[in-house]
């Protein structure tokens, strides 16, 4: 019996020997986001059925209430050890630097907008109003170090800016570009992170004072994508102009 080799699903135009970021392992983490989403969705709503029985909304009872103090811990607990399974992933799926970072990040960025869109499937079919409502309604982000906070869109931004950044260095690398940041680009970037942490941390003390957030520094978050997008697009510029 003559052996019939199957093809891939899907073939990268840079797949090589040389161990070429195939988009069939792209797929493959985009699955392993999905699934993750899912789980920290359902983990989110099994919390508020124990501090919110009529849904989310602030004040956040887990950090101001005495009787819930002690689920910070598991729940900061938590977080870290979601960030921990994403980089776990991210390493056994790259196989050179530049694709272990891409894979991060585009895993991180999936993870987080298909958790909102899992969290707003679970609520449909709960006793629980549907979340998030609106791009602009506020939820609770992170706790580590101090509890983050904002408009959905805000995360959603800087997760679809996340994938972005792991598509283009998976392409510069499939175009055998040498990626090579220097210290100007962390500088600039880390600017631009700094930037979007304070837009995200910035009514901490009104979340921790048993207040409700209603304002969200945009004029933050906006150019800090501006500066972020715009260095990593100098990185890998000449990977555009490289002829294959």
């Amino acid at each position: 019996m003559n052996k019939v080799r199957l093809r891939p699903i899907l073939r990268s135009p840079y797949s090589s020997p040389s161990g070429a970021f195939g988009s069939r392992r792209l797929l493959a983490l985009g699955f392993f986001a999905l699934g993750m989403a899912y789980v920290e969705a359902a983990c989110v709503v099994y919390l508020w059925e124990i501090l919110y029985s009529e849904g989310f909304k602030f004040p956040l009872l887990l950090v101001v209430e005495k009787q819930y103090k002690w689920l910070v811990g598991a729940e900061m607990g938590r977080e870290f050890s979601t960030l921990v399974m994403l980089l776990g992933c991210a390493v056994a799926a790259g196989r050179t630097r530049v694709q272990r970072v891409a894979s991060f990040l585009f895993l991180f960025g999936l993870w987080d907008t298909f958790y909102y869109f899992w969290l707003r499937v679970i609520t449909q079919f709960s006793h629980f109003p549907v979340f998030p409502e609106s791009p602009g309604t506020w939820d609770i982000l992170f706790l580590i170090p101090v509890p983050w906070t904002g408009p959905v869109y805000a995360p959603m931004t800087v997760a679809a800016t996340m994938v972005l950044f792991a598509v283009m260095l998976l392409f510069a690398e499939g175009r055998s570009a040498h990626i090579k940041p220097d210290l100007r680009f962390w500088v600039i970037e880390g600017v631009a992170a700094t930037m979007i942490f304070g837009s995200f941390v910035w009514n901490c003390g009104v979340v921790l004072a048993k207040g409700i957030p209603s304002f969200y520094p945009w004029w933050l978050l906006l150019p800090a994508e501006l500066i972020a997008i715009t260095a990593f697009v100098y990185l890998v510029r000449d990977c555009f102009y490289r002829r294959t």
